[in-house]
């Protein structure tokens, strides 16, 4: 496990750990983040009102990435790149917003 930490623009401090269950080669491997029962989870004071609405991950070694997703149960789109990259796209009451490249 891997601690992390970070402040948020209001000084509160958020703290979590993270693990790679599976692990993968990758440049990018999923991983889960375990959030310390003493910070303040962000979901608890996030603004509502958005749905993750699609996720897409890109990677040169695709199928690796596939199996280490189907193991954990997670149905990700993956598809061939040159490098590892992670889409996601989140259904707001405006309208849909998209982080990352375009999705593979």
């Amino acid at each position: 496990m891997q601690p992390g930490s970070r402040k948020r623009p209001d000084g509160t401090e958020l703290r979590w750990r993270t693990i790679d269950l599976l692990g993968i080669p990758s440049e990018m491997p999923p991983f889960f983040i375990e959030w310390d029962p003493a910070s303040t989870h962000p979901s608890s004071d996030a603004p509502g009102g958005c749905t993750l609405a699609d996720v897409a991950i890109a990677s040169p070694t695709t199928d690796a990435t596939r199996d280490w997703l189907a193991r954990a149960g997670l149905g990700v789109r993956v598809a061939p790149g040159t490098r590892e990259a992670l889409a996601l796209t989140l259904a707001c009451p405006g309208g849909r917003v998209h982080f990352g490249p375009d999705a593979p």
